[in-house]
């Protein structure tokens, strides 16, 4: 089995800093055309203001790609996110 794991920060946000729009779905496809022979490509670290329509598509479409993201649990609270 061939697993790929996107680690970052915050995943969703990649490709912001170049200007890119939905910058993580275009990375997945662009893996998933480049890389048919992996089993799998796994989104670590995602923050869910990030995540778009066109995301989850290419998750749901894309059968490479898990069907989850890994989100940070401190960040599913205010609590946890103040100093």
């Amino acid at each position: 089995m061939r697993e790929i794991n996107l680690i970052a920060q915050d995943t969703t946000d990649y490709g912001q800093d170049l200007g890119m729009t939905n910058g993580l779905a275009q990375l997945l496809k662009k893996l998933t055309a480049a890389a048919p022979q992996v089993d799998w490509l796994r989104v670590l670290y995602a923050y869910p203001g990030s995540v778009t329509d066109e995301l989850i598509e290419v998750m749901a479409g894309e059968k490479q790609v898990v069907k989850y993201l890994d989100m940070p649990l401190q960040h599913a609270t205010p609590r946890f996110c103040a100093g």
